[in-house]
Formats: C-alpha cells, structure tokens, sequence
C-alpha cells in the first residue's frame, strides 16, 4: 500500500460512487469518460472526473471480468426458461 493509500485509510476516505458513461455528444463523443468521488468519515467529499485515457485504463482491467459475467448470466436466463 502506498503512503497515499495509508493516509487515505487513517483518515477514514473511501470510494463512494465510481461513474463510467459513454459520451453520446461533446468533444469525447463515443469514448467513455467518469467521475469517482471520494467521503470520509467527516462526511468531507472530492470528485475528480476521468479522462477517457483512464476510463479505458479501468476497463482493461474489468473486460475479462465483465464477459465472464455476462456469458453466467445469459447461462442462468437459458437455464430458467427451460
């Protein structure tokens, strides 16, 4: 963990909502873009937003995630109507 992630946790920050959108207009049209927000236990907050560069730095990280989940799903749906 680093010394920012350590002060973070003493002082009580943590994730509150993390939002990804796909921009469907605007100067990152058909990218995705986002915001994490960030409280703490004095319920202080900050909201930095993502880039589309970052955005796509998350999601590598979760694709294989994602479609695993999905194929479960469609598996489980088939699986009910049977």
């Amino acid at each position: 963990m680093s010394a920012m992630e350590n002060k973070m946790e003493k002082d009580g920050w943590k994730i509150s909502r993390l939002n990804i959108n796909h921009c469907e207009y605007g100067e990152h049209k058909g990218k995705h873009t986002g915001s994490v927000e960030f409280k703490n236990n004095n319920r202080d907050s900050f909201i930095f937003q993502m880039t589309p560069e970052k955005v796509e730095q998350y999601m590598d990280l979760i694709r294989r995630d994602v479609v695993e989940t999905a194929e479960n799903l469609g598996k489980l749906l088939a699986n009910s109507i049977n």
